[in-house]
């Protein structure tokens, strides 16, 4: 999906920056609070955890010290930072979070955790490497525990060092006495790869697929063989990202997984990442330049996309790219491949990205330019610029080109020049960047998990954005952590063309709102099949219900035609009717949500009540409120009639969506869960499968909602034989 998002430019704290000079006080005063880690209230932190993990409230002590350890300076005499560490992997150990807790006791170890306590470390790793099956870990451990304790002067009574060694020594024997050694878990993930083997020229893309250029359409691609649905045909790693501010607490800043026990950047309390590896990459390639600047950069929606990209980039890639534009190989066919004509993941296909800069309206252009002079002023502050003299040192020196090397820019052009790729990175981000999401279940502690699409970050796809538009795409995109894939969901003869959906899709937005959505960022008038198309689906889903014939009547032209028998009627009452029930179905959902089942059942029963006589079966209305009303029953413990609710609303989705689409998988998926809830395995078990199929022919074999599907199979063959334990424990002790 692409989108864009507001720009404007303010100060963060709501007042409006409005000269030069205020602006580099503002970015001074910045830069000079940028490490606000503070080791008072990081011992805080941790009393508060400590007195948490007493009252065995594990979820909110993790929490505690994991906000201990974002505020805990890096090497600082208290050792508060170590201290974290050291209390969150005792709580990751209860939780039976093995591995994260051993990654806490090495970074407690690493930060100075006290010589005197090291055997509280040994032995909590011991006792992990034990859980995990790594027995001679373990056992090496376990004799660190014991050799601290004995070596080193501790704080302890003697009656307490010798209950502890008595501990240790227990533990080191039962380490001893295990007769196998269980293998450790296998955290490999399989390679995502493209079918029918890498493409030759797109780099990211399978060999099925090649691109065309026309003055119509652009660059775009097509098939040059017969695809199947199901075929992966991108993947494709962004170029760079940015993860919204939303959704910092649960997200790592580089790779956006979710995180349990997550790293503090060393210099603010903002960012989190959930590996040392992340950690580096963020902050050598464009951290250390945003580190402390994040409330500003947030002001500017999507331009943040931007400047990372010249952040990721980097100033020398930036001055050879200039080089570079005299001295693209003759007869060169795709705009923005390399010197070696492959078109891949690259600063030269971003570039070549299209701008659309003829198209915008001025006050938009005068907005993105004054945006852009902020970005550049702000990365003069920075350290940016400082490499500047020996990186136009090299651009000069480059003496490949055929007409010898180009003139070399002073220091002022190279710095307007990058003013320059920041104002255009921003009008292509209008049209070209793309949506990161994660599908997201709701409704904790509920009977019926609801399932959704949630963005948690803005990216630049290259290879994706040569995709043309449908509103009825022939794939579908999902994500692995920040890894795009593109799946075909139907078959696409050799000579067919790959559509993209922009957002517009003909199943969830009628002809009108597609096309102006359309025109107003994209710049062009759809006529995809869905829009040449006499518009007929569109009116179904709207449809009130014919008296004659039950069929969907078309729209009031002051009278209403019934769409299959030809019926013609002038009473427009079921208009009002439709109309009246909306604040019924409203109030319904906000009681749902606080979980007031029984008085929202009342409120979506009588919105249903009058909607049905005068809508259309298959009505998008009538359908949400089958749904939320099967919610309610599932709650209540009610499945047959939760059931017969949802098989209505699983129609219209069918009929809406298609026997293939996402979501109907979803609600398949939803259905499985309220069958199992009402001891319906068997025909649980026939419903999931069914849902496993549309998942991986959408997803692929190893997406990771593929393989949340398949735990929940095992689940209910498990629950077949086994005493009836509640979904979401089984769910966890399968996991």
């Amino acid at each position: 999906m692409t989108l864009t998002s507001g720009l404007y430019i303010g100060d963060p704290n709501g007042g409006c920056i409005r000269s030069n000079q205020s602006i580099s006080r503002y970015l001074e005063t910045v830069s000079s609070n940028r490490c606000n880690k503070n080791a008072s209230s990081s011992a805080r932190l941790r009393t508060e955890g400590n007195d948490l993990f007493k009252k065995r409230k594990y979820d909110k002590v993790l929490e505690k010290y994991t906000q201990s350890i974002l505020c805990a300076p890096v090497d600082t005499e208290g050792k508060e930072l170590a201290l974290g560490y050291a209390n969150r992997s005792a709580v990751l150990f209860h939780k039976k979070l093995y591995q994260l807790c051993l990654n806490d006791t090495e970074s407690a170890l690493k930060h100075g955790y006290p010589g005197n306590l090291h055997y509280k470390i040994y032995q909590r790793q011991a006792n992990c490497y034990l859980k995990l099956g790594e027995k001679t870990k373990a056992d090496k451990a376990c004799e660190a525990a014991n050799e601290n304790l004995n070596n080193v002067a501790t704080d302890l009574s003697d009656d307490k060092k010798a209950s502890t060694l008595k501990d240790i020594e227990t533990l080191c024997a039962k380490i001893k006495l295990e007769d196998v050694s269980y293998p450790a878990c296998n955290t490999d993930v399989t390679p995502l790869r493209v079918t029918y083997g890498k493409n030759d020229v797109i780099t990211q893309a399978s060999a099925a697929i090649n691109v065309k250029v026309n003055k119509q359409q652009g660059r775009f691609l097509v098939a040059n063989q017969d695809i199947k649905a199901g075929d992966t045909l991108i993947v494709e790693k962004p170029f760079t990202a940015v993860l919204l501010p939303d959704h910092y607490d649960n997200h790592c800043h580089h790779c956006f997984v979710k995180l349990t026990a997550p790293l503090p950047c060393h210099q603010c309390i903002e960012v989190k990442y959930c590996s040392e590896v992340c950690r580096a990459q963020s902050w050598s390639t464009y951290h250390n330049i945003e580190c402390g600047y994040l409330d500003l950069l947030h002001s500017i929606g999507v331009a943040h996309l931007a400047l990372r990209t010249v952040l990721v980039a980097g100033l020398e890639t930036l001055l050879d790219h200039r080089s570079s534009l005299s001295t693209a190989p003759i007869g060169q066919s795709i705009a923005g491949a390399d010197s070696s004509g492959w078109y891949g993941n690259t600063y030269t296909a971003v570039y070549h990205l299209m701008p659309h800069e003829e198209d915008m309206l001025i006050e938009d252009m005068f907005q993105y330019t004054l945006t852009a002079a902020l970005l550049l002023k702000y990365l003069e502050q920075t350290s940016f610029f400082h490499p500047i003299t020996s990186a136009i040192q090299s651009e000069a020196g480059d003496q490949s080109q055929p007409n010898g090397p180009m003139k070399p820019l002073t220091e002022k052009e190279a710095v307007t020049y990058i003013g320059g790729l920041l104002l255009r990175h921003i009008q292509q981000l209008v049209c070209n960047a793309h949506a990161i999401t994660e599908l997201d279940a709701g409704g904790d502690n509920r009977v019926v998990m609801t399932t959704s699409q949630v963005r948690v970050a803005t990216a630049i796809y290259p290879t994706a954005s040569l995709m043309n538009h449908s509103c009825i795409p022939n794939i579908i995109s999902s994500f692995n952590k920040d890894t795009l894939v593109v799946c075909a969901v139907e078959d696409v003869p050799a000579g067919g063309e790959i559509f993209n959906c922009y957002g517009p899709h003909a199943n969830r937005m009628d002809l009108r709102e597609r096309q102006e959505a359309l025109r107003i960022q994209y710049f062009f008038d759809c006529t995809c099949q869905a829009c040449i198309s006499d518009g007929k689906k569109d009116l179904i889903f709207k449809a009130l219900k014919c008296l004659e014939c039950s069929g969907p009547l078309g729209p009031p032209e002051p009278e209403m035609t019934c769409l299959e028998c030809g019926h013609v009627t002038t009473d427009l009452s079921a208009i009002r009717t439709v109309l009246d029930t909306k604040k019924l179905f409203m109030d319904g959902q906000v009681l749902v949500e606080r979980t007031k089942v029984k008085d929202a059942l009342k409120k979506l029963l009588e919105c249903y009540n009058q909607r049905e006589p005068v809508m259309y079966k298959h009505n998008r209305e009538l359908a949400e409120v089958q749904d939320q009303i099967a919610r309610c029953y599932a709650e209540l413990g009610d499945t047959k009639t939760a059931l017969k609710y949802l098989d209505l609303s699983i129609t219209t989705t069918e009929k809406m969506f298609g026997p293939t689409s996402i979501e109907l998988g979803n609600e398949l998926h939803k259905k499985a869960e309220i069958m199992f809830n009402g001891r319906m395995v068997k025909e649980a078990l026939v419903v999931i499968e069914k849902a496993l199929d549309i998942f991986k022919l959408n997803y692929g074999e190893d997406h990771v909602a593929v393989q949340e599907l398949f735990n929940m199979k095992v689940c209910l063959l498990q629950a077949h034989n086994d005493q009836w334990l509640p979904y979401k424990q089984k769910i966890t002790n399968y996991k």
